[in-house]
């Protein structure tokens, strides 16, 4: 037991068994969160050895979108991760009136699904 919950150790054991980390979190306070920073603070150095990973954040506005290069991308890339290169920065304008992802967002997650489908065929 790595933690003092089951919950938090099935969590950790399932990003360990990943081949692709998908990390998301909303930007607070010019980064991502702390309850993630905590959550990634538990796995040892080298952790995400050979493991691709996706950051993917949200925000209010563009004026944080360089939060994933400067905290998220560095802070997986520390435990071995590569990270792709097409992360995925959302805010206000990438969606539709009604809730939906509008073509531009969705044109992102596209970029970033092909770039896994290259790397591990």
């Amino acid at each position: 037991l790595r933690s003092k919950s089951d919950i938090v150790d099935a969590a950790l054991n399932s990003v360990e068994a990943a081949d692709l980390v998908i990390l998301a979190s909303p930007t607070y306070r010019a980064t991502y969160t702390g309850l993630m920073k905590v959550f990634f603070d538990q796995f040892p150095q080298d952790a995400l050895r050979g493991k691709l990973a996706l950051p993917v954040q949200t925000g209010g506005s563009a004026d944080h979108s360089l939060t994933i290069e400067y905290g998220m991308s560095p802070m997986v890339r520390s435990l071995g991760a590569l990270v792709l290169s097409n992360t995925i920065y959302a805010w206000g304008a990438h969606w539709e009136e009604d809730g939906s992802p509008n073509d531009l967002l969705s044109s992102l997650v596209t970029t970033a699904v092909e770039e896994v489908e290259t790397l591990t065929n």
